[in-house]
């Protein structure tokens, strides 16, 4: 074990020394090329904001989100604790056991894989979800940013298709409650959606369009989650244990929802069936603040004594998948007022 300790902060020093030298040169290009720009030509060179239109807050809320979850899901991967936790855990978590073949065979290549070294593909991951974080936090409606947009695509069905097996969609946690249909699904879907053009944000039809696609995936999962009646299957959508350590409380008051569940299922599942069409509505009619905030509340609700706050995550885009519907509920919702106005013009 120490040995592999003092390996990965080796691995781990060279990627950090690699990756700061990739953001001095791309920051320092860019000041190198204004400040020696006037010494070959007599025509100064325009800030590089000026040379864009603004973008709409909706989509610029949407783009620094998930810049912002990117880089920390990179970023909560560096424990070399979390490489060794999903090692143990991943050949005998029982969600891959119990998916049907589709997702067992696809869970079970990544699996293989992962497990020739899972200390320096550990740090693979946390170099290449930090640098797109990176680029989608700098990288605004520019061509570097929508190659950044191609590779998050790529990057969100990958971990979708063969670290969750499409999402856990084959096994008994595949409720949104569980995270399922996965983040990787939601980056991916997400990263799309800022492919649509500027103008048609700020007409408001790239919100219209998100808002009913949240919402029928949101209200999908409410009618799915009502076959999970059975006390054993509720139980299941609550993680068995978790992958960093965290606060008693915290890890106390899932366990004692997990019991709970098995005493009381009816009345627990009718809860987050209730949950999951109040978040749906308000997806739905995404221009109601109330209703935004109210959505946000049950979303953190869900994060904590459902997902445990990424905590048990085991693959890449460890924060799991209410931090991402939270971001697209309040990006449909920014400058909503502005849109609806538009739509009428």
């Amino acid at each position: 074990m120490p040995h592999t300790g003092s390996f990965y902060y080796q691995v781990l020093l060279w990627a950090a020394l690699l990756y700061g030298a990739g953001v001095v040169f791309k920051f320092g290009s860019v000041f190198l090329y204004e400040a020696l720009m006037p010494w070959f030509s007599d025509e100064k060179p325009k800030p590089r904001a000026a040379q864009r239109t603004p973008m709409p807050p909706a989509k610029w809320l949407l783009w620094t989100g998930l810049g912002v979850y990117l880089l920390l899901s990179g970023l909560v991967a560096i424990p070399p604790q979390v490489a060794l936790a999903t090692h143990a855990q991943l050949l005998h978590l029982p969600d891959i056991a119990s998916q049907a073949a589709p997702g067992r065979g696809l869970a079970h290549t990544w699996v293989s894989a992962w497990s020739l070294h899972p200390i320096t593909y550990n740090i693979v991951v946390f170099m290449f979800q930090a640098v797109l974080g990176v680029f989608l936090l700098t990288e605004h409606d520019t061509l570097l940013g929508r190659i950044t947009l191609v590779l998050t695509i790529a990057w969100g069905l990958f971990v979708a298709v063969f670290p969750q097996g499409l999402g856990l969609l084959f096994s008994g946690r595949d409720s949104l409650l569980a995270g399922a249909p996965g983040s990787g699904f939601l980056t991916a879907l997400l990263a799309w959606l800022l492919f649509m053009p500027s103008p048609h944000w700020r007409a408001g039809r790239v919100q219209h369009t998100a808002s009913r696609i949240g919402a029928v995936v949101l209200g999908l999962g409410a009618l799915w989650q009502l076959t999970f009646f059975a006390p054993h299957r509720l139980a299941q959508q609550y993680p068995r244990q978790p992958a960093l350590v965290q606060p008693h409380f915290l890890w106390s008051t899932i366990t004692s929802l997990r019991t709970a569940s098995l005493q009381d299922a009816i009345w627990m599942n009718i809860l987050w069936v209730l949950v999951f069409i109040a978040t749906a509505f308000a997806m739905w009619q995404h221009r109601r603040t109330i209703l935004v905030w109210v959505a946000s509340i049950l979303w953190l609700l869900v994060w904590w004594i459902g997902q445990d706050f990424g905590l048990t995550a085991q693959f890449g885009l460890a924060l799991n998948t209410a931090p991402l519907w939270a971001v697209w509920l309040w990006s449909l919702h920014a400058n909503s007022d502005r849109s609806a106005k538009n739509r009428h013009i």
